[in-house]
C-alpha cells in the first residue's frame, strides 16, 4: 500500500506541468481580451494627457514672451532724460529681437496710431494699420492693457501675431509700440521632441489655423480623430485651440502593453512555466541523493573543527594588540568582549565594558543612528556608522564605526570596530569654513566686476559708437574711408554684444530683475545657441515665488550653469532635459544627457567642477546628487529644503 501510494504521488507530480500550462493559457487568453478592450481607451487618455500638458506649456511660453516684450516697452516709455530718438529706438528694438525669441519685427507708433520707425528681422516688408486695428489701439490705450491686435497670415512663412503695448508718460500718451511674433518659432522651441514624434498637431485662432504639424497628411488626422483631443487656451484677450491626433506609426507608444506581444509572451511564459516545474520535479529526486553526500560532509567539518580551535589562539593576539577599538556585540545589543584600545578610548580600565549595553558608549542625540546600523548589518553583511562617543569623564569624542556580522562561539554577532576621528572632523569643519569663504568672495568679485565693466567699459563702447555715428552724419566719406568707419562701427557694435556677454556670465542681470525662472530659461536658450545641443527645459513652480531667497536662486543658477558647461567640455550629448521644479517646501533642479558618461572611478577623480557644485549645495542646506553610466549618460540633480534656504550666506 505504501508503494502503491508513492507511485500515485510520483504520477500526480508528472502531470502537474499539464495543469499548470492548460491554467496559464486561460490565463493568458483573458489578458489578451480585456487588453484589446482597454487599447483605444488607453490611446484617447494619452492624447488628452498631451493635449493638456502641451497647450499649458503654451501658454505659459507665449505669456513669458510678452511679458519680456512689456518690460522692453516699459523700459522705452520711462527714459529718465526723454530720449525717444531713432538711433535709441534702433538699439532698443534690436536688442529686443535678439533677446526674446520668436519675435519678428519692432514697430513704434505715435499716439494717433500713425506709425512711425520701424525695426524688423526681414527688411523690406511693409504692415499696415486698418481702421479694426486702430479701434483696438484706442481701447488699449484707455485701459491701458496688454492686448493681442491680430493675427495674420505672412507671405510664405506661416503666421505672426501683433502685441500692443501702450506707452505712457506721467499718465500722458505719447504713442504704441507694436511687437510681432513668428507663431511657428514660438511652437517649434515650445513643442519639441515628444509631441512632434508622436503626434500631429494643428493651432487654431477661431476659424484660422496659424500652426500645423502633420507629417502624416490631414486625411490621417480624420481617420484617427477618435483618439484624438482639442483644448482652447487664452493667449492675452484671444482664446487659441490646440488639437492633437496620435500618429499611426506612434500607435505603439499610446498602449500601456501591446497586445499581440502579450498574447504570444503569455504563451512562451506558460510553456516555459511548465518545463520548468517538469524540471524541478526531476531536481527533487537529485537532492534526495544530494542530502546523503550532506551527511559526509558534516563529518568532515568535525575534523575541520579542531582545525578552528588551533587558529582561535591567534586570533586572540591579534584581537588584543590592535589599535583600533574593537568590540563584540551579541543579538541583545550588549557587549561580550573588547580590546583594551576600546577601553582606553573611552577612559575605563579592561574588562569594564562587558556586559553593558553598547548604546551606553553612544551620546544620547546619536543612538537612533544604531539602529540603521544595525539594518545595514542584517541586509548587507557589514555597515557603518559616524557616531559621538562617550568617555567615562563624560567628554564626547567623534567615532567612525564599521560592523560586520560573524559567527563566534557557535553564535551570531557584530564585531565593531571604533576609531577615534576627532581630529579628522575638525579639520573637515575648517575646510567647510574656508571653502564658504571662498565662495562668498568669488560671488563678491564676480558682482563687482560685473558692475564696472557694464558702468565704465559699457559707457565707453556707448559713447564710442555715438562719436563713430557723429562723424559719419558730419561730412561724406568716400573710398577706403567710408569701410573703414564702417569696420569700426561694427567692431564697437560686437564689442559691446560680448562685454553684455560677459557681464550676463559674471552676474546674470535677469537673476536679480526677474528671478530664476527667467535667469534659467536664459541660459538654456543662450546654451543652445552657443553649442547647438538640443535642451528640453521643463519649468514647474509654485505662485508663492518669495521663499526662495535670492542665495538659493544664485546658487541654483551657478549649479545650472556649470552643469552645462560640464556637458559642453566632456560628455559629447545631442540632447539635454533640464528640469526646475518647486514643491511646497522644496526646489528640484535635474540636468539628464544621453553622453558618453563615466564610471565611478572617474568620478572621484573628477576637478573642481562637481566639487563647486557641492560647495554651493552645502552652502545653503542643499544636497547634490551626480550618477552617470558609462555610453548611457549623466544625471545632476540637486535639492534645496527652501526653508533651510533661508538660512544662507551668500551674497
Amino acid at each position: 500500500m505504501k508503494l502503491e501510494g508513492q507511485r500515485r504521488t510520483e504520477a500526480w507530480f508528472k502531470a502537474l506541468p499539464v495543469f499548470i500550462l492548460l491554467a496559464l493559457i486561460a490565463l493568458t487568453l483573458g489578458v489578451y481580451r480585456q487588453q484589446t478592450i482597454q487599447k483605444r481607451d488607453a490611446a484617447l487618455h494619452y492624447s488628452r494627457t498631451v493635449c493638456f500638458h502641451a497647450s499649458r506649456r503654451l501658454e505659459q511660453y507665449i505669456g513669458f514672451h510678452l511679458k519680456m516684450a512689456s518690460f522692453f516697452a516699459t523700459r522705452w516709455a520711462s527714459h529718465e532724460h526723454h530720449d525717444y530718438s531713432r538711433e535709441r529706438f534702433t538699439v532698443f528694438s534690436r536688442i529686443l529681437i535678439e533677446e526674446v525669441h520668436g519675435c519678428q519685427r519692432v514697430d513704434l507708433l505715435d499716439a494717433d496710431g500713425t506709425p512711425r520707425w520701424s525695426q524688423s528681422l526681414a527688411p523690406g516688408k511693409t504692415f499696415e494699420i486698418t481702421h479694426s486695428d486702430s479701434a483696438a489701439l484706442d481701447a488699449a490705450m484707455k485701459t491701458p492693457t496688454l492686448v493681442i491686435l491680430r493675427t495674420r497670415r505672412l507671405d510664405s512663412s506661416g503666421w505672426e501675431f501683433i502685441s500692443v503695448h501702450p506707452l505712457k508718460h506721467l499718465d500722458a500718451p505719447i504713442g504704441f509700440i507694436l511687437v510681432h511674433f513668428d507663431v511657428g518659432t514660438i511652437v517649434d522651441e515650445c513643442l519639441q521632441k515628444k509631441i512632434r514624434s508622436e503626434f500631429n498637431f494643428t493651432i487654431t485662432d477661431g476659424d484660422d489655423v496659424i500652426a500645423e504639424h502633420l507629417p502624416d497628411g490631414r486625411w490621417r488626422m480624420e481617420k484617427s480623430s477618435q483618439a484624438g483631443t482639442s483644448r482652447s487656451f487664452p493667449v492675452q484677450d484671444r482664446t487659441w485651440t490646440l488639437t492633437v491626433v496620435p500618429r499611426r506609426n506612434a500607435t505603439g507608444a499610446l498602449d500601456a502593453v501591446s497586445t499581440w506581444p502579450v498574447l504570444i509572451l503569455g504563451f512562451a511564459l506558460s510553456l516555459s512555466l511548465a518545463v520548468i516545474v517538469h524540471l524541478l520535479i526531476r531536481r527533487m529526486a537529485m537532492y534526495r541523493r544530494a542530502r546523503d553526500r550532506a551527511f559526509e560532509a558534516i563529518m568532515e567539518k568535525e575534523r575541520t573543527k579542531s582545525a578552528l580551535d588551533e587558529s582561535e589562539g591567534r586570533y586572540r593576539s591579534i584581537f588584543n594588540s590592535a589599535t583600533d577599538g574593537l568590540i563584540i556585540i551579541d543579538e541583545h545589543d550588549l557587549i561580550i568582549e573588547t580590546n583594551p584600545a576600546a577601553c582606553e578610548m573611552h577612559g575605563l580600565s579592561g574588562g569594564e565594558l562587558e556586559g553593558r549595553p553598547i548604546v551606553d558608549l553612544i551620546e544620547e542625540t546619536h543612538r537612533h543612528q544604531y539602529v540603521d546600523f544595525k539594518e545595514q548589518i542584517s541586509r548587507f553583511g557589514v555597515g557603518l556608522l559616524a557616531s559621538l562617543d562617550v568617555r567615562a569623564d563624560c567628554t564626547t569624542f567623534d567615532v567612525e564605526v564599521h560592523g560586520t556580522s560573524f559567527r563566534y562561539q557557535g553564535q551570531n554577532r557584530i564585531l565593531a570596530i571604533l576609531t577615534d576621528v576627532s581630529e579628522r572632523r575638525r579639520s573637515e569643519q575648517r575646510l567647510a569654513t574656508l571653502s564658504r569663504k571662498v565662495l562668498v568672495a568669488q560671488e563678491d568679485e564676480r558682482s563687482r566686476l560685473s558692475r564696472d565693466l557694464h558702468d565704465e567699459l559699457g559707457q565707453m563702447l556707448t559713447a564710442l559708437r555715438l562719436e563713430l555715428d557723429w562723424l559719419h552724419k558730419s561730412g561724406p566719406l568716400e573710398g577706403e574711408a567710408r569701410r573703414s568707419m564702417e569696420r569700426s562701427t561694427a567692431l564697437v557694435e560686437q564689442a559691446a554684444h560680448e562685454l553684455r556677454r560677459i557681464c550676463r556670465g559674471l552676474r546674470p542681470p535677469l537673476l536679480d530683475d526677474l528671478g530664476l525662472e527667467p535667469a534659467v530659461r536664459h541660459l538654456v536658450g543662450e546654451f543652445e545657441k552657443r553649442t547647438g545641443t538640443s535642451v528640453d527645459l521643463e519649468i514647474r513652480m509654485d505662485d508663492n515665488k518669495e521663499c526662495i531667497t535670492s542665495e538659493a536662486a544664485l546658487c541654483t543658477y551657478r549649479i545650472l550653469q556649470e552643469a552645462l558647461t560640464n556637458v559642453t567640455r566632456h560628455s559629447g550629448a545631442r540632447e539635454v532635459d533640464v528640469t526646475l521644479s518647486q514643491a511646497d517646501d522644496r526646489l528640484t533642479l535635474s540636468v539628464f544627457d544621453d553622453g558618453k558618461g563615466f564610471d565611478h572611478v572617474s568620478l572621484t577623480l573628477t576637478g573642481s567642477g562637481i566639487t563647486g557644485m557641492n560647495e554651493r549645495a552645502n552652502l545653503v542646506g542643499g544636497k547634490l546628487t551626480v550618477r552617470s553610466i558609462v555610453d548611457q549618460g549623466t544625471r545632476v540633480e540637486f535639492t534645496l529644503p527652501l526653508i533651510a534656504s533661508i538660512g544662507g550666506v551668500v551674497t
